[in-house]
């Protein structure tokens, strides 16, 4: 740089390329402040034509070299270390080969302010149309989360359709009670519904064949909570011989549904409550839905749920079939 020093100042020029072009940077610092950084004063052409001046900006504060991304400018700042970028003359303008538009203006006092490590300061125009783009994105943003979360919801219901079109295979527990579900993978039954009867099995390929069956369980849901597995218990294909005997003596002598949950749930029938009791005795599956056959005056019947060591009241239900 050359040095063109005045008894009050310190000058420097410099050349630097912008926006296809060459441009002569006159640079300025106070004799008294000689520990500040150079600020930009003038801005000519090769031919020393002035294309700006810090003085016709008529700007309190000073003008100093910034790279907007890829961009130089000249950002005008307020005075001080904390003196936020105000305006920014971009050499693009300078060169006259491109109108900058307001928006344009502000992303490129933005990203000034960013280099600089300062606070930038908008005007009021600029402000409005910061704050629609930043409303028009925000729109813009949550209509695409909308849309994928109604992709999302599409693909778990369609999902789940073909998981239930499977339809229910049946199982056995360890003490020879029959069990019944949809047939799925561990991955898939979270993606059921509240109430809903599922067997775990180990496989099921391409063409729909059901592998070994696994775990029986009803899907329980909670609000804020994670899904559960309900009554589970292991489960095999075939009902074991050793339990054969003793389910014997107090199979139930039919069975019905009942609609709970906007679900449907079978109800195992006995002759009494005495029979329940001794089918309770003899191993009755945790959880079973019984009822002893038979509905009152208003055709609802009053079910229970078969627990290890009790049997709860669940209420009176209308039977879906008898």
């Amino acid at each position: 740089m050359a040095i063109l020093d005045t008894p009050t100042h310190e000058v420097e020029r410099g050349t630097i390329q912008a926006a296809g072009a060459v441009f002569t940077l006159e640079m300025i610092r106070s004799t008294k402040f000689n520990h500040l950084p150079f600020v930009v004063a003038k801005v000519l052409d090769p031919k020393d034509k002035i294309l700006w001046t810090f003085r016709q900006e008529s700007f309190f504060g000073v003008g100093v070299l910034a790279m907007a991304g890829d961009n130089p400018v000249i950002a005008l700042t307020g005075s001080g270390r904390c003196g936020k970028v105000e305006r920014v003359i971009p050499f693009s303008k300078l060169a006259g080969s491109q109108q900058i538009g307001l928006r344009e203006t502000i992303r490129l006092k933005r990203a000034a302010a960013d280099y600089l490590g300062r606070e930038c300061h908008l005007s009021s125009t600029e402000e409005k149309i910061a704050l629609a783009d930043k409303a028009r994105l925000r729109a813009e943003q949550e209509a695409a989360q909308a849309a994928a979360a109604e992709v999302r919801a599409a693909a778990r219901e369609l999902r789940v359709r073909t998981m239930l079109a499977r339809g229910q295979i049946t199982c056995f527990t360890a003490d020879g009670q029959k069990r019944y579900g949809i047939p799925l993978l561990e991955s898939e039954w979270p993606s059921c519904s509240n109430g809903v009867h599922v067997v775990v099995v180990d496989s099921i390929g391409a063409k729909g064949e059901i592998g070994t069956p696994i775990e029986s369980f009803k899907v329980t849901k909670e609000r804020g909570r994670n899904p559960s597995k309900g009554f589970a218990a292991f489960v095999t294909a075939e009902r074991p011989k050793t339990a054969v005997s003793t389910a014997v003596a107090v199979r139930p002598i039919g069975s019905t549904f009942i609609e709970m949950d906007n679900a449907a749930f079978e109800v195992q029938l006995y002759g009494s409550m005495d029979k329940i009791r001794e089918a309770r005795t003899a191993g009755l599956n945790e959880g079973t839905y019984v009822a002893v056959k038979g509905v009152d005056a208003s055709g609802k019947m009053l079910v229970y749920s078969v627990h290890t060591d009790k049997i709860n009241t669940l209420g009176k239900f209308t039977p879906l079939s008898t």
